[in-house]
């Protein structure tokens, strides 16, 4: 056996371990489970299909609830607000700062590819 398939076979023996383990039924980890029916489970608690177990849920938009409690909406002031006056000129504040991102991003990348190509040159050098 070559040790390439090796390697694989140890590989998928390690997957197919970690998947087993992770699949292990909770009966095993010593959790009891309750595999009835809710239905089944709410007779065995001494609850019938016309004692809910939980109150039940009103299923209205909002403003049908306010319709029927007699509360109304809000009067409702509309408040106009001007439009800002546009900002003539240059914001030089944000011109520096692209320019300073720009330098930056052009240095970090001159700086890799100076990275890269003197590792090509020590990887060719030792060969």
């Amino acid at each position: 056996m070559h040790a390439l398939q090796f390697r694989s076979l140890r590989s998928s023996l390690a997957v197919a371990v970690a998947a087993a383990g992770l699949a292990a039924p909770a009966a095993v980890a010593g959790i009891p489970q309750d595999l009835r029916s809710p239905d089944t489970r709410d007779v065995a608690a001494g609850r019938t299909s016309y004692e809910p177990a939980k109150p039940l849920q009103d299923l209205r938009s909002p403003d049908t609830v306010d319709a029927a409690a007699g509360r109304t909406a809000p009067n409702v002031l509309v408040v106009k607000v001007p439009e800002p006056v546009p900002a003539t000129g240059i914001d030089w504040a944000g011109v520096g700062i692209g320019a300073g991102g720009l330098l930056g991003l052009t240095l970090v990348s001159f700086g890799g590819t100076m990275l890269v190509a003197h590792r090509k040159r020590r990887v060719s050098a030792a060969v």
